[in-house]
């Protein structure tokens, strides 16, 4: 219950930094990964883990001598999740310095998780955040995220997804309704 009651006080103080209604439901974790083989990976980052809906799916199927690290822009959830998970490595920062944490580990990320609103961050930010993602992941890595099936329908929720296929080439969309609001997960893969 504290979970909600944290989520729900940074959705009212920062609105287009959380996103979301509620929490992620773990649903939605496991379509984001399905596809990916996080017991033989080797580096993970989460970018926006909120209050840990993902990150507690990940931590249960991760190798435990993998790197894994979250970013999260939210000194609130931030705090909170170094509270509630004492042995994750929470970064507070902006999802666009990715690059800056892996590079100073001398490290590429097998696969990258999102629960950034990107579809609600002004486009600069957005483009940022992708760049950095596509640059941090190596050849083969896999980026995920979502969007709520009401905003992928928008103008701004169709420009992420031509961002995606940008970048990546590809673009592999799930449904989940079994989240509160129902959602797709789009999974990519680096190409090159």
């Amino acid at each position: 219950m504290r979970e909600y009651g944290i989520f729900l006080q940074s959705m009212l103080r920062h609105p287009l930094q959380t996103g979301a209604v509620a929490p992620s439901s773990r649903y939605l974790a496991q379509a984001m990964i399905r596809t990916m083989k996080l017991e033989e990976a080797q580096c993970v980052v989460e970018l926006g883990p909120g209050t840990g809906a993902f990150t507690n799916v990940i931590l249960s199927r991760l190798n435990p001598e993998a790197v894994f690290f979250a970013i999260e822009r939210n000194p609130a959830l931030a705090s909170f999740l170094r509270r509630e998970l004492p042995n994750v490595e929470i970064i507070c920062d902006s999802a666009e310095n990715l690059g800056d944490y892996l590079k100073s580990r001398n490290l590429t990320a097998d696969y990258v998780l999102s629960g950034l609103p990107l579809s609600w961050l002004p486009k600069e930010v957005c483009h940022n955040v992708l760049d950095a993602v596509h640059a941090s992941l190596r050849p083969s890595g896999k980026f995920a995220m979502f969007q709520y099936i009401h905003s992928a329908m928008t103008p701004t929720g169709a420009y992420v997804q031509q961002a995606l296929k940008n970048r990546f080439g590809n673009l592999h969309i799930s449904r989940t309704f079994r989240n509160l609001p129902p959602a797709l997960a789009l999974i990519c893969e680096k190409t090159d």
